[in-house]
């Protein structure tokens, strides 16, 4: 009889383990989805468009305050040239737009992140980086009404923190930590797409 018990209970808890991570992975890629829509306002905007072609730092100024930090719920923005060339970066550090860490610069400037021709950018992934996992999307930037050929790209991302984990832990009913990847190589970042 113990035989039985413990070879169902074992099935039993496999399965809930399994619709755990399930949930998990549900979770976790309802907040990049949010993420990423938030993004495609941003990368077919005329402003984003005109600003790749002009750099109007009033574009940055009226649009690239903390507070549209905060309310996107992002800490990373950059906005390249179809080259690939940096025209914005800035990240939100305890409330401040500083400059982006030097291995998010290394990251964009990239093989993995430069304009491709005729293909339409529109990733979004987990980055492992020294400082900690990253959550990225990235999209080319076209016209409002996306007619328009795409002259750059610009990338929202946010740090995996403890709030984060938090809001995955209660939507999954248990505790979540996420550690960025231990395994990474010397010479690349190591990125996971979703």
């Amino acid at each position: 009889l113990s035989g039985f018990i413990s070879k169902d209970y074992a099935e039993f808890e496999h399965r809930m383990v399994k619709e755990d991570v399930a949930r998990l992975r549900n979770a976790f890629e309802n907040r990049i989805e949010d993420l990423d829509t938030k993004l495609g306002d941003w990368a077919q905007w005329d402003d984003t468009y005109q600003f790749i072609i002009d750099r109007d730092a009033e574009y940055t100024e009226s649009n690239l305050q903390t507070e549209a930090f905060e309310v996107l719920k992002i800490d990373v923005v950059v906005i390249t040239d179809r080259e690939g060339n940096i025209i914005f970066s800035g990240q939100l550090v305890d409330g401040e737009r500083r400059p982006i860490l030097d291995s998010l610069t290394e990251f964009i400037r990239s093989r993995q992140f430069h304009y491709r021709g005729e293909e339409h950018v529109n990733r979004r992934g987990l980055l492992s980086l020294p400082e900690g996992a990253f959550v990225f999307a990235v999209r080319d930037v076209t016209s409002s009404d996306g007619t328009a050929e795409s002259n750059g790209h610009i990338l929202f991302g946010f740090f995996v923190s403890a709030e984060t984990e938090e809001l995955l832990s209660h939507l999954v009913q248990h505790k979540v930590r996420i550690d960025p990847v231990s395994a990474v190589s010397e010479d690349s970042n190591k990125v996971s797409s979703l």
